[in-house]
């Protein structure tokens, strides 16, 4: 194919020295990075304000002093120490109190604009008879040994608030009861240590069972799997399938377009029409690379400042990026791994430029300008088709079989082969065979655009 390169030259030379181009890759690509910047600070914003709002804000705002009145059997509860790493806290002074005189006339002691609580902490009995809830030294009491009730004992923790005090309204009440269920956690805690149960006892108590069922004859699927079959191979098909049809459309007006000019009859009395169509194809797949390369280096780098600027601003924060990958590479030994994205990226790569050449060859069986629609529709069908089906097929539970022979289809494994290396559904010897068919299938396909484009000049 000689002389290729000076078709190439010209082709790459006339379609990027406009203005409008370095405009568009510019322009473009800082609107990249600003976006992928703003992801991953919007999300740290949004979960933190979620946090302050549900744990922080409105109690900060709304107690002042707690008082614990406990008269339960489970005494030494040291509530200050158990709270002084919990940032709802902060500001917040915890008192233990007396039970004499009652909390409630305790409570209706205090000023109207006090911002104080009390919390009263009782040991009961339930009694299944009555549905009530007995004290436990009234249960024992002669008054109480008549009713008939459980075994359940249970600790109840009551609020009291000055009535038509400051804080007597719906948002500090809502505040309030986080606020003191926070406490009960805390006073549940305190119970193991009371029944002289080790911290290791603690977690294993507090540990739950998980119950699934996994089909012997298919391996059970975990969410790593659940999510590589359906979102990424998703993203990346969807990535494969706008990049072909925007710039397959390019292609077949510059096969098309220059076809009709009376230039290339002497080109092609001195240059073999696979040279002209091969340099035009691969300026045209070379100025979309640079593209797509200085767009995608914006994205990263921005996904990345934007990334250590959430980390810098909320101590919380964390990349659910990062979480997946993991969750990704438990399951899979090659998944993510440099081989497995190197690979994944070379499949797109050249499955892109393949698609490409199928535009070309489209194209080249059309003499005149103004039909250039007719050939792009018909390719444009073809990408639609084989974008469904490479998607689709997968997700029908179909036998691994089918899968693996798309993965053998050129115009199939360009959409499903990236996603499927790099995840690990696919295996690196496995993806290196497709890759060599899909090359193949390339050369192919650029051997008669040629021959067409040659034989609808002449």
């Amino acid at each position: 194919m000689k002389g290729w390169k000076d078709v190439f030259s010209f082709t790459f030379t006339q379609n990027v020295k406009g203005k409008t181009f370095k405009a568009a890759l510019y322009g473009i690509a800082t609107l990249i990075f600003i976006i992928f910047l703003a992801i991953n600070i919007i999300v740290a914003v949004v979960n933190n304000d979620d946090d302050k709002k549900k744990n922080e804000e409105t109690v900060k705002n709304s107690v002042d002093i707690i008082h614990i009145i406990n008269e339960s059997d489970i005494q030494d509860v040291d509530f200050p120490k158990l709270t002084e790493e919990n940032d709802i806290f902060t500001g917040i002074r915890i008192l233990a109190e007396e039970g004499d005189p009652s909390p409630a006339d305790q409570a209706e002691a205090f000023e109207t604009d006090s911002r104080e609580i009390i919390l009263h902490i009782q040991k009961y009995r339930f009694n299944n008879k009555t549905q009530q809830y007995i004290l436990f030294e009234e249960y024992d009491s002669p008054a109480g040994q008549n009713e008939e009730a459980s075994d359940e004992i249970v600790y109840r923790l009551t609020i009291y608030l000055k009535k038509d005090g400051v804080l007597d309204n719906s948002g500090d009440r809502a505040a309030i009861l986080r606020l003191a269920e926070t406490l009960a956690e805390y006073f549940d805690r305190a119970k193991y240590g009371f029944a002289g149960i080790s911290q290791e006892g603690m977690e294993i108590l507090d540990s739950e069972i998980h119950v699934e069922s996994v089909d012997i004859e298919k391996a059970g699927e975990s969410l790593t799997e659940t999510l590589a079959k359906i979102f990424i191979p998703m993203i990346v098909c969807l990535v494969v399938y706008m990049l072909v049809l925007l710039y397959g459309q390019s292609i077949s007006k510059v096969i098309v377009v220059e076809k009709s000019s009376k230039l290339m009859e002497t080109l092609l009395t001195s240059l073999q029409p696979y040279a002209i169509v091969f340099g035009k194809i691969f300026a045209m797949f070379s100025i979309a690379m640079v593209q797509i390369v200085v767009w995608t280096v914006s994205g990263v780098l921005g996904y990345i400042v934007g990334d250590k600027i959430a980390s810098s601003m909320f101590s919380g924060y964390e990349n659910q990026l990062y979480v997946i990958i993991d969750i990704f590479r438990s399951d899979s030994d090659s998944a993510f791994t440099l081989t497995a994205v190197i690979l994944g990226i070379l499949v797109l790569v050249i499955g892109f430029f393949m698609y490409c050449v199928m535009s070309a060859l489209f194209s080249s069986g059309i003499s005149k300008a103004e039909e250039v629609s007719n050939g792009y529709a018909l390719f444009q069908t073809v990408v639609v088709v084989t974008f469904l089906a490479a998607y689709m097929i997968p997700l029908m539970g179909v036998s691994d079989t089918v899968v693996n022979v798309l993965r053998f289809i050129p115009v199939t494994a360009a959409f499903m082969l990236p996603a499927d290396v790099i995840i690990g559904s696919c295996g690196i010897l496995v993806s290196a065979a497709s890759l060599g068919v899909m090359i193949a299938a390339t050369a192919i396909m650029i051997y008669l655009t040629g021959k067409m484009y040659k034989k609808k000049i002449f």
